[in-house]
């Protein structure tokens, strides 16, 4: 087997940003390698572990800032505004994340926030009488 790149080599050409011709001179391989490498459809075992990684971390951030925007009860359009993804994809995200949690879909859990406001106002207005 003629092979000029090692596995970890073809993970670190899938995550470099450069242009495709620097990291071609760089591994001593034609740009149309690079191209394949990065596409996945040359050393794909390491590509697709490399990409799924990165793919995953990208996913975890995502979550944690709907959890955020939740936390201070944002609406799903504005989750989508802050966090540049569609208005579709963040509902989905705070719905799966509310079933998740235990706390039902967005409708639910909008009705069990206004209770808990409702009652912590009664509970002030009893303790100002």
């Amino acid at each position: 087997m003629n092979c000029k790149l090692t596995p970890d080599q073809a993970i670190a050409i899938v995550g470099d940003p450069r242009r495709h011709g620097i990291i071609a001179a760089e591994y001593g391989i034609a740009r149309a390698m690079v191209w394949r490498i990065k596409a996945g459809r040359a050393w794909i075992c390491a590509a697709t572990a490399a990409q799924s990684e990165k793919r995953a971390a990208a996913a975890e951030l995502l979550r944690h800032q709907v959890a955020l925007c939740l936390c201070v009860h944002l609406s799903d359009l504005k989750i989508a505004e802050l966090l540049g993804i569609t208005a579709y994809r963040a509902s989905r995200l705070v719905n799966q994340m509310l079933e998740e949690t235990g706390m039902g879909n967005r409708i639910e859990f909008a009705i069990q926030r206004n209770a808990a406001v409702r009652d912590e106002y009664w509970d002030r207005v009893d303790a100002a009488a």
